[in-house]
């Protein structure tokens, strides 16, 4: 049986070897290409599981402080006050919060002035269905203000040193206003058995806005 090669030209087998060639080559480079997006992936990988590995690491480390803040926190929000102190020490912080410190300018001392109006606080609602803490619901009104006031309000509210919470917030505005009405139903958290806390399970500080509403 003859050879298919010897029938053909001397250019013929140098164009079949040269092809041979590039069609090898084309396969190594393929191969190559594959193996090294594998390893970059896998490089990638290394990475994120060395820099998980970091924040778990820093995140154990710090965790004693974090303990240690949490139960600072608890023992000075745990008490046996009675719900009139309750409504008391709330009422004190509320009005607290809203009032503000303009500072001494061109000769002027630093004074105090209303950041919202609160014009009453009345007594609130004290649930204590909650293992090892009640809860103190109170509801009050801020005729018009600026809203860049209302919200400023709120962020000391977010911010104060009570665990407070705001439950609910409706804003009325006329249409010829630029001013706003609120009402607001803001929650204090008072821990009675710092034992039955924990960080996971605490009452924590949100803020949500239930209605929002333009007369």
């Amino acid at each position: 049986m003859s050879n298919p090669l010897s029938n053909l030209s001397a250019r013929e087998r140098r164009l079949i070897v040269i092809t041979l060639l590039v069609i090898g080559g084309s396969a190594c480079v393929l191969l190559g290409l594959q193996g090294y997006n594998r390893i970059a992936s896998l490089d990638g990988e290394i990475d994120r599981l060395e820099q998980e590995l970091m924040n778990l690491t820093q995140q154990n480390a710090q965790r004693s402080a974090v303990e240690e803040a949490y139960r600072q926190v608890v023992e000075e929000h745990s008490s046996e006050m009675t719900k009139e102190e309750i409504h008391d020490n709330l009422r004190r912080e509320i009005f607290r919060l809203a009032k503000t410190v303009i500072p001494a300018k061109g000769g002027r001392p630093a004074r105090e002035v209303d950041l919202v109006r609160i014009p009453t606080l009345r007594e609130g609602l004290l649930r204590e269905e909650g293992e090892g803490y009640r809860e103190y619901e109170i509801r009050f009104r801020i005729p018009l203000t600026r809203v860049q006031n209302l919200m400023r309000f709120l962020q000391r509210i977010e911010t104060s040193s009570q665990i407070l919470r705001i439950d609910s917030l409706d804003l009325s505005r006329s249409p010829e206003s630029t001013q706003v009405q609120a009402t607001l139903v803001i929650t204090r958290t008072v821990l009675d058995n710092p034992d039955a806390a924990s960080p996971r399970g605490g009452a924590g500080v949100g803020a949500r806005v239930s209605r929002v509403g333009s007369v």
